[in-house]
């Protein structure tokens, strides 16, 4: 398998099974708020402190139907968890932080690897073994304003081109919810779209936030969302000479969450149905695995 192809899928995967119930969000691209909310209406800026350090458990409760060429083959069910630390290691006048991280996840891809055993060969699987193992276990540093914004990072344990593509769909070092510029009340709703194209990897995602209340502080939020993957099969066929290697992902998920402005962790529940297809294909024969995955998430403040 082309390694591009390879690092895509690991990401997806990792990055949606690992993710808190805020999925992604596109500091880039802003924030368009859709609906201000009713008033007073106030600017939600983050109050971090310099020592401040904050760790956030997230398990996936996941149940997952495995079909090859359309007929079932196997239902499993798994529990997967992940480990942030991020601790505010210094912050400047005008609100910028500088967040050192660490990433700890499951230590063996089995739960999300396993299952494609029966259609990549045994080189492809041993490098998304190599890929999900790389991306699950990393630390660096992030520099973020008072909005959330991801200004600089800095990686330890992870190759520029993951760290890029995390970056991109918000996920680098665990999600930080990015907040709206202008001042929003109870019941403002707010859209946030993120895009990736690499070279085998067309990604996208779309979230929809809702701010139910706010006590202070202390922030309740609902959303929904939406992600999906696909491979660019021309360059992929360019590159695989007995065969293209393929995979989709499609996403669907609803969260309520809840955020303190003067802390890192994000805590609540959640539910993510994803459908992740996965082939190869060479002169039109091929074999085709899908796997649908219903996941019950939960974040948690760790010690």
């Amino acid at each position: 398998m082309h390694r591009d192809l390879t690092g895509a899928m690991a990401l997806t995967l990792t990055t949606l099974l690992m993710a808190t119930p805020a999925l992604a969000q596109d500091a880039d691209r802003g924030i368009s708020v859709t609906d201000e909310g009713d008033e007073p209406r106030v600017e939600l800026r983050y109050a971090w402190t310099e020592g401040l350090s904050e760790t956030t458990v997230s398990v996936a409760d996941t149940t997952a139907i495995a079909t090859l060429n359309g007929i079932p083959e196997s239902e499993s069910q798994t529990s997967i968890s992940s480990t942030v630390v991020r601790t505010v290691t210094e912050v400047d006048s005008d609100g910028v932080a500088r967040v050192e991280f660490s990433v700890d996840g499951p230590e063996r891809p089995d739960a999300l690897g396993l299952w494609l055993a029966e259609v990549l060969p045994g080189e492809g699987m041993e490098a998304l073994q190599a890929e999900l193992a790389e991306i699950s276990d990393y630390s660096g540093w992030m520099s973020l304003d008072a909005r959330g914004v991801l200004l600089d990072y800095g990686v330890d344990g992870l190759s520029e081109a993951h760290a890029e593509v995390l970056v991109q769909t918000r996920g680098l070092g665990g999600d930080v919810l990015v907040l709206p510029e202008e001042p929003v009340g109870v019941g403002a709703t707010w859209d946030s779209y993120a895009e990736v194209f690499a070279t085998n990897l067309e990604f996208e995602s779309e979230t929809t936030t809702t701010l139910v209340a706010m006590e202070g502080s202390d922030l309740t939020l609902e959303q929904t969302y939406s992600a999906a993957s696909e491979p660019n099969l021309g360059l992929e066929r360019a590159f695989v000479t007995a065969g293209a290697i393929y995979s989709s992902q499609e996403l669907e998920g609803s969260s309520t969450t809840n955020l303190s402005l003067d802390g890192l962790a994000q805590t609540g529940a959640g539910e993510i149905q994803l459908s992740v297809i996965a082939g190869t294909s060479a002169g039109g024969y091929g074999t085709e695995a899908e796997v649908d995955l219903d996941m019950a998430i939960t974040a948690s403040a760790g010690e």
